[in-house]
């Protein structure tokens, strides 16, 4: 599983626990990084994660140049809260156009994206399909699969 803007890595951690084989955690932050080495540490899981230091969006692409392939995407992007942002792609639609493109999905993959429930409404991108919208408050999470 691929744990994208990971943050604490609360979410791969969890998939792990669940007995996912192996997780990549990636995250631009340098605190966020020692916290989700410690948590991993702390839940005894270190040898099943790789943690990777990065722009997310990057970090997609070097791994699609690597041939990489995952079951389970997990991303939450930050929203961006800027006038406009409605009519620019959002981080979250840019993560979808980034996995696609990057082939590092398998056939069977899902795809758990987090992203705002406001303004530009997240309709999928080419190559994914919408499977289901959970809507909490502000905050909405898709489930998406290749098409």
């Amino acid at each position: 599983m691929l744990d994208l803007y990971a943050g604490t890595g609360a979410m791969g951690i969890e998939s792990l626990s669940r007995e996912a084989a192996r997780a990549v955690f990636v995250e631009i932050s340098p605190s966020c990084l020692r916290i989700i080495k410690e948590n991993l540490e702390l839940a005894g899981l270190s040898d099943k994660a790789t943690v990777l230091r990065g722009d997310a969006l990057r970090v997609i692409r070097r791994l699609g140049r690597e041939n990489r392939k995952f079951d389970v995407v997990i991303a939450d992007p930050p929203y961006e809260a800027q006038k406009g942002a409605e009519r620019k792609p959002s981080l979250a639609q840019k993560s979808l156009k980034a996995l696609v493109e990057s082939d590092i999905l398998r056939a069977n993959s899902l795809v758990i994206l987090e992203h705002s429930g406001k303004g530009n409404c997240l309709k999928g991108e080419a190559g994914l399909r919408l499977l289901s919208v959970r809507k909490y408050g502000d905050t909405s999470v898709s489930t998406l699969c290749p098409s």
